[in-house]
């Protein structure tokens, strides 16, 4: 997971204060530092540089290839630990539809609105313009 911890730290270094001794080997803990501040700096609006970082990384973590677990699949890392995480930030919700296709959010309308609640759901569908 080295690649992964890598590609995070040089995207985002602005995580490196939030991080702990041995968080390196916690894959899904950094994507979620990296949620946690991309909503803290939300709060005064994206620059393009961070929003087309945001872009890039998405892209890096899909055209990974995909392996047989959870714990070293990097797509599912990020699906779990930024996707999941940008949707419950009050301030990175408004990056979803720069990463994820409305169809995306559509199709999966029944497990969002099981898991976020049908009022967040409607939301994020408003960020779509």
């Amino acid at each position: 997971m080295n690649n992964l911890c890598n590609e995070i730290f040089s995207r985002f270094p602005e995580i490196k204060p939030l991080c702990s001794s041995g968080d390196e080997e916690l894959t899904y803990l950094l994507m979620g530092y990296v949620v946690e501040w991309l909503n803290s700096i939300g709060k005064s609006g994206f620059s393009k540089d961070v929003i087309q970082r945001v872009i890039s990384f998405s892209k890096w973590c899909e055209e990974q290839p995909r392996t047989k677990s959870a714990s070293d699949d990097i797509w599912t890392i990020f699906m779990v630990g930024f996707y999941e995480n940008l949707f419950q930030e009050k301030y990175t919700k408004i990056l979803i539809p720069k990463v994820m296709p409305k169809a995306d959010v559509v199709a999966n309308k029944d497990y969002l609105i099981n898991w976020l609640g049908k009022d967040e759901y409607e939301s994020v569908l408003k960020e779509y313009k």
